[in-house]
């Protein structure tokens, strides 16, 4: 009898929808397999997949002895993301609060189109690309169950260039400014592009839309480190071309970028408003930039 009412108290506890806990009552939604093997003295029961997690393991053992028991349980939380990995791993047995941690990689390919009321540009010549090298996104939970939200940070490598729709070549004068000068005499096809590297650490918030959504959004800032840049004017000159590069110039070493990603599953498109001009105050052009493209 006695191990009859531990039996209908497990299947109560399982055929329910979400793990929460109420009191003493653990409440597993969904539950995908439910496993309850029971012989003499032991009777242990096992509960695999949930709601919004197939990974959910629920274990719990308990003695049958002179009828009373002594219950042994243990609950794991294990995540995959689509385009990443878990680099931690969730113990419920005493905690209902936590977090978990994931590592991801991301890419991004785009345009850049400039923005000033003094200089023209070619947008669709102005790219950019960048990869994340690691991205650590931080879940928090509560009472078993994902919040939807998260908090990310991590490391990129950028690389972009502006293309200027000018008459006019960007020269470097002895002081080390820059500005604009005529190109050749005689001189065709002319482009002139500015080219900025830079380490860049992505700090963002994302809210999933809706627990069982695929859509993400992710908002925050690009913190850039910039490292090297360098100007590149071209031409032909009846039937040769020529290149000239200008090594050295007065970029800013750190600058500031606003980013905002819209995701589907693991394909997404982003938005990024670059409020500060490449070159220092009176060192060259000044302009500020709007980025989109495509977020993998």
């Amino acid at each position: 009898m006695i191990r009859k009412l531990f039996l209908l108290t497990a299947l109560t506890a399982c055929i329910t929808v979400q793990a929460h806990e109420l009191g003493d009552t653990l409440v597993i939604r969904d539950a995908h397999k439910v496993t309850i093997v029971t012989n003499d003295s032991l009777q242990k029961i096992k509960v695999m997949g949930m709601e919004d997690n197939e990974d959910y393991v629920y274990e719990n053992s308990i003695q049958l002895v002179d009828s009373n028991y002594v219950g042994e349980q243990r609950t794991t939380y294990h995540d995959l993301d689509a385009l990443g990995f878990p680099v931690s791993k969730r113990d419920t047995t005493r905690h209902r609060r936590g977090v978990v941690v994931y590592g991801t990689m991301h890419w991004w390919l785009g345009f850049n189109a400039g923005i000033s009321p003094d200089f023209s540009f070619s947008t669709f010549r102005s790219l950019e690309a960048a990869w994340n090298i690691l991205q650590f996104e931080i879940e928090p939970y509560h009472n078993y169950r994902r919040t939807m939200r998260r908090y990310e940070f991590g490391l990129a490598l950028q690389a972009r260039n502006y293309r200027f729709d000018m008459p006019s070549m960007l020269k470097k004068d002895a002081t080390g400014s820059v500005f604009f000068g005529d190109f050749p005499v005689g001189t065709e096809d002319h482009k002139t592009d500015v080219y900025v590297f830079s380490l860049s650490v992505p700090l963002l918030y994302s809210q999933r839309l809706g627990r069982h959504s695929p859509w993400r959004i992710k908002l925050g800032a690009l913190l850039n480190f910039n490292c090297y840049g360098t100007l590149r004017n071209s031409y032909t000159m009846g039937d040769y071309d020529y290149e000239e590069t200008v090594h050295k110039i007065d970029y800013r070493p750190f600058t500031v970028d606003l980013m905002g990603i819209i995701r589907y599953k693991w394909i997404g498109f982003y938005l990024k408003y670059s409020p500060m001009s490449v070159f220092k105050n009176g060192r060259g052009p000044e302009f500020r930039s709007l980025s989109f493209g495509l977020y993998l």
